[in-house]
């Protein structure tokens, strides 16, 4: 009876609790060991397989194997980023699989739709506000003190975790930065979240007047603060995607006439963003700056596209 109960015992925590895999071996590593409140932070995340089949990326879809037959190795979701764990100074913890921004290692490309054995995967994270929290998206690192973060990544096999990583948040103390401060914690979430996330719909589109006068105040009065920076990264992105609309919305004979400016515009956001991507105070920014630049050039070849079918 008593040996009985043991295994019924075992069993109902293997069910309750994920079950620990070796399908991962995951390393997280921080751009700084201190930030400010308020600040994003800056992480690089590999992922290893040190599993001996290939993993399929549950997001691709994609499911033949290399003989052309069906195969049912470990899934794993590769469009974004891990789960991380984030312990705060007052001790709450913040759970969130969808945080400002993550560029997967060969995006761009197209990346790919299985880790082969020993094969490793890279994502640049930009850590700033969890858009999956509850009840409303939250600001990550609003409060100093010791911050903890851990990486866990789910497959079907299991769950992995990464090493701990720590960065310690304090209040600004320069002149430039503690007024930049005020002027951004006076926004509510809404307008923040177009800080952190500059792909925000918002910040692609319509771009609300009065969060934008902030950034713009902001960048004229605090330009070597460290708000400054995601100030002038949100609406370099936002006059990007506000150029791309318009051209396209004129005519042709429109078009041939405001060619020049808006090509010139262009190429002003490109020096910006590739500028942005050296700035030591705001090395979290770099990833995101050198994704703006490369959506500017994507943007110039469309428009250049557009602009030649017009004669």
């Amino acid at each position: 009876m008593k040996r009985t109960l043991l295994i019924a015992l075992a069993w109902i925590a293997t069910i309750a609790s994920p079950a620990i895999a070796s399908t991962f071996e995951i390393h997280l590593e921080a751009c700084c060991e201190e930030i400010l409140v308020y600040q994003g932070l800056g992480i690089t995340l590999r992922a290893r397989n040190v599993s001996d089949v290939a993993l399929l990326d549950s997001n691709r879809r994609f499911h033949a194997g290399t003989n052309g037959k069906m195969e049912k190795p470990p899934v794993f979701d590769g469009s974004y980023f891990p789960q991380l764990i984030i312990r705060r100074p007052d001790g709450s913890v913040i759970r969130t699989s969808r945080i400002s921004s993550a560029q997967p290692e060969g995006l761009r490309e197209g990346g790919h739709p299985r880790l082969e054995p020993g094969e490793q995967r890279s994502w640049e994270l930009l850590v700033g506000v969890a858009l999956d929290a509850s009840p409303e998206p939250e600001i990550i690192f609003s409060q100093p003190g010791r911050y903890e973060i851990t990486a866990l990544f789910h497959t079907t096999d299991g769950v992995d975790e990464s090493n701990t990583i720590t960065v310690t948040v304090v209040n600004p103390t320069g002149e430039a930065d503690t007024e930049a401060l005020d002027a951004i914690q006076r926004m509510p979430l809404e307008g923040l979240q177009t800080m952190y996330v500059p792909w925000h719909e918002m910040t692609l589109y319509d771009l609300p007047a009065q969060y934008a006068a902030v950034f713009r105040t902001v960048l004229a009065e605090q330009p070597d603060s460290v708000y400054a920076a995601y100030a002038e990264l949100a609406l370099l992105q936002h006059r990007n995607s506000v150029l791309t609309r318009e051209y396209i919305s004129l005519t042709p004979e429109g078009r041939r006439r405001s060619s020049h400016a808006v090509f010139d515009e262009l190429s002003q956001i490109r020096e910006r963003s590739a500028a942005m991507r050296s700035l030591q105070r705001v090395p979290e920014l770099s990833q995101p700056a050198a994704r703006l630049g490369d959506h500017v050039d994507d943007t110039i070849r469309s428009l250049q596209g557009l602009a030649k079918s017009d004669g």
